[in-house]
């Protein structure tokens, strides 16, 4: 859906005095766009590691967007397994004070 926004409102980019308001929504939507696509993870193995995470009882008070996040990072496998397990750690330690 955010994808379709920003495709629309490329499409409707005018010179002028809004372009510059114009042009900053249509970057703020594609930068939401991108952090929360899930096209290119399974949507069951998703849910099944959504399962997985809230298991580990450090995980329970991390919100269900960073929970996505993570399981998704996991699953496609582009970002490093460390750099997956710092930031779940910065996150237990935020959330679990």
């Amino acid at each position: 859906m955010l994808l379709g926004l920003v495709k629309q409102n490329s499409k409707e980019l005018t010179p002028g005095p809004k372009f510059d308001s114009q042009m900053s929504a249509i970057l703020n939507l594609s930068a939401l766009a991108e952090r929360y696509n899930f096209d290119d993870v399974d949507k069951v193995k998703l849910l099944s590691g959504i399962d997985e995470f809230y298991k580990e009882p450090l995980n329970r008070r991390i919100t269900t967007d960073f929970a996505f996040l993570h399981v998704r990072d996991t699953l496609s496998g582009k970002v490093a397994p460390k750099d997956l397990e710092k930031e779940l750690a910065e996150w237990r330690a935020i959330v679990n004070k």
